[in-house]
Order: C-alpha cells, then structure tokens, then sequence
C-alpha cells in the first residue's frame, strides 16, 4: 500500500487536503506553544499562589493555634480568598489513593508538585464531585482540611483559546467549501463535456466561468469542438462530392459501351465498370459514416430487432440474445444503423449462423455479434480495421469489396466515445465482434 491509495481521488477532496493539513498543523504547533509558555506556566503560578496561602496558615495553626485564631483566620480564607479551612483535633490524615481523569491531572499535579516543595507537613489531595480540591494537612495536634475551588487553580482563558482556535478553523473550512465548489463546478462541466463530446454529442458549455485558467479550457475546448466538427465536415463532404462525381462519367462510359458491336469485349469493360461502382457507393458509404447527427435515446433490444428482421434468412440464421433490464442508450440512430449493418453483412457474406449478444454494466453497454464463418487470423485483427485494406484479394461478387465495411463500423463506434475489438467466437468458432458503448 502507497500514501497515494489513501489520499483523496477529486480535486475537491484533494484541495480541502491542501487546505486542511496546513491548518491542523498550524493548530498542533499553536496549542503546543499554548500549553507550554501559557497552560502551564498560569497553572503553575495558581498552584504556587494556593499553596502560600495553605502554608501560612498551616504554619499558623501549627504553632499558634487558638480556637480564636481559627476562627478568624477561617473567616479570612472564606471572605479574601475563596478557600473554606476546616480543623478537627485529634484527627489523623487519611490513607487514600485518589484517581483522577486527564483534565483532573492537568490541575492536581501542579498542586502536589508544589505542596512537596514548600509543605514540610504530611500531605494530601483529593477531587470532590462539586470541582472542589480538598486538601489534607497534618499539624502537631489535628488535621486541616482546605477546601479549594477549581477556579482557584485554572484558568478558563484555555477554554476560550481552544473554542476560538476550533471556531475559527472550522469557519474557514466552511468558506473554503463554498468557493472550492464555486471553483470546481465549471471544471466537471468542461469534463461531462468532453465525455459526452467523445460520444459524438454537440456540447454547449454556456459562457465562461471559474477562475481564469478554467475559463481559458472552456474556451479552448469550445474552439476544438468547433474546429473539429468542421474538420470532419470538409471532409466527409470532399470524399462525397469526389465520389459523387465519379458516377457521371462511369455512367457515360458504360452508354459508351453498350452501343458496341464486340458485345463479348464491351461486356467485361461492364464488368469492370460495375466493379468501380461499387467501389464508388463503398467510399460513399465510408463518407456517410463520418457525418455528424444528434444523439437520440432508443431502446437497443428494439432497435436491434428491427436490423435483424431485415437480414433474417433461410440462409442465415440470426439470434438475439438479451440480458438488459434498461436497454436505453443514446446513439446516433441512422449512423449506429449503418455500423451494425456492415457488420451484419460481412456475417452474411462468409457464414450462415450469427448470434447477437446484448449486455451491459453500471456504465457500459456491450453489443457482441458472432458468427461461424472462417474468422480472422488473430494477427490481422488490427489490420482489418484499418480503412481501403482487405484480407481477401479476391475482387469477385461473392467476396470482393473496398476494404471499408469493418473500418466504418469501427469509426461509427469511436465517434460514439465507444470501442470495437476483434476475437474469436468460443460459442460458434468464428469472428467476434465486441461493442462497448458508454451509458
């Protein structure tokens, strides 16, 4: 286990760390100091204060006891110095083993250590329940018992030190929260709108707000929407119009052809010209993928369905296998189409049995289509994907094509802030194809 595993994963919970620790340890170092130069020195002092006064009367009613003297100086002690003395003769010092809590101690110590260094009598401290001390002091003939407040010996200035030190920090979380939050909510908006722009979604983030470094990504982020979204525009419309305007002069070409009298040489130049139209509605295709629409919320076991009524045959077999209990997801509808319908094809075109498999999990959607066709070599899967590239060099009806049908699925997905990977099917021994899609 590293430090790192148990910090704080937000930039909230980060910054309040930021703030908190130098706080904590400025309270540690100041209550440290507090206790040292002031605590214990008050403490201390009070101590010494109370035990003069016991000392003198000790020293008084030791050697110069009178039931008139007691009398007055009880009345002094009670009057002047807050302190009630009781005298009892004959009377021996109890034998006690007092216990006393942390805060009792802080008190009671100093006394004692004071008591030891000035009181030659024996000696005694206990606490009574209404915070009084009761001190015991053995004289020549009876026992004094001095009763002394708590106040005596403590200072509530500590009290107010800690309640204005605890105050005031917590005071200063409770702002740091507030502006922290004020500070953050522009940077989880900017990052929900880079997500949902990686799942193909036209955000808009408002004007800028939070700090300026915050205002100055929004904006940036804003300009690369922009730019992007141009980008792909350009040239999704340069492929199509090129390919577009292919069709004009292949079409001339094959009128051109059909008027001949070599039918047998006129028809294999068709055969070829219709080869390149093909190839012509592939790059069309290709372009169409990368057009930009809005996300739609669908329900992905109906959608599925209606592709699959499409392309159910006798000579294909499809299944689809559900295990969604919320199948909502927002998906660009008519380019998602196109996505699962490549791949539904190239199925069709090299195996008889598909099975479809939609799952998905707290944040992901997982579409898996398989099929029991001759597959891919596992070190092509990569290759495959890449656009204009075929596995198969036959240019025939049955298997030719431009090498652009998994590569636009492939494109379709990323634009949906998804993934596409290539395996092998355990269930049916041929291609597999896994979707993952972000909820």
């Amino acid at each position: 286990m590293k430090l790192r595993d148990f910090l704080p994963q937000s930039l909230m919970g980060r910054s309040l760390l930021i703030l908190v620790v130098p706080v904590i340890l400025a309270q540690i170092i100041a209550v440290t100091v507090f206790w040292d130069n002031h605590w214990d020195k008050m403490t201390k002092r009070l101590a010494y204060s109370v035990v003069g006064e016991i000392t003198i009367i000790t020293d008084q009613m030791d050697h110069n006891y009178s039931d008139e003297l007691y009398e007055v100086l009880s009345a002094y002690l009670h009057k002047n110095l807050n302190i009630d003395m009781l005298y009892q003769k004959q009377v021996d010092l109890p034998i006690i083993q007092p216990e006393f809590t942390y805060v009792q101690r802080m008190i009671v110590y100093p006394l004692l250590f004071m008591l030891d260094n000035n009181l030659t009598n024996p000696h005694a401290v206990i606490y009574e329940d209404n915070n009084t001390l009761k001190v015991y002091v053995q004289v020549s003939h009876g026992l004094i018992t001095f009763f002394v407040p708590e106040s005596r010996l403590f200072s509530s200035s500590g009290y107010v030190f800690m309640t204005l030190l605890i105050g005031s920090s917590i005071t200063l979380l409770v702002i740091s929260i507030l502006f922290l939050r004020n500070q953050i909510r522009p940077i989880r908006k900017l990052a929900a709108a880079a997500s949902l722009m990686g799942k193909g979604r036209l955000v808009s983030l408002g004007p800028p707000k939070g700090a300026r470094e915050v205002r100055q990504a929004s904006e940036a982020f804003e300009t690369m929407q922009r730019r992007i979204r141009r980008q792909i525009e350009q040239r999704t419309a340069m492929l199509a119009g090129v390919s577009h305007d292919l069709r004009t002069p292949l079409t001339r070409i094959k009128l051109g052809l059909s008027m001949l009298d070599d039918q047998e040489e006129a028809k294999n130049m068709l055969d070829d010209l219709d080869e390149m139209e093909k190839m012509v509605d592939a790059y069309l295709e290709f372009a169409r993928g990368e057009k930009l629409e809005d996300s739609v919320s669908v329900d992905i076991v109906a959608f599925m369905e209606d592709i699959i009524s499409h392309y159910q045959s006798k000579e294909l077999n499809l299944t689809l296998e559900t295990i969604v209990e919320k199948p909502e997801i927002f998906i660009q509808k008519v380019n998602f189409r196109r996505c699962v319908e490549n791949l539904l094809s190239n199925a069709a075109r090299y195996a008889q049995k598909v099975l479809i498999t939609i799952n998905k999990t707290d944040t992901r959607l997982y579409l898996i289509i398989e099929d029991n066709g001759g597959g891919i070599p596992e070190g092509q899967y990569e290759e495959a994907l890449k656009p204009f590239v075929r596995l198969d060099s036959s240019r025939s009806k049955e298997t030719g094509g431009a090498g652009l049908g998994l590569s636009v699925a492939m494109d379709i997905v990323l634009l949906h802030g998804g993934k596409l990977n290539l395996g092998k099917s355990e269930n049916l021994g041929g291609l597999k194809v896994t979707i993952r899609l972000p909820l």
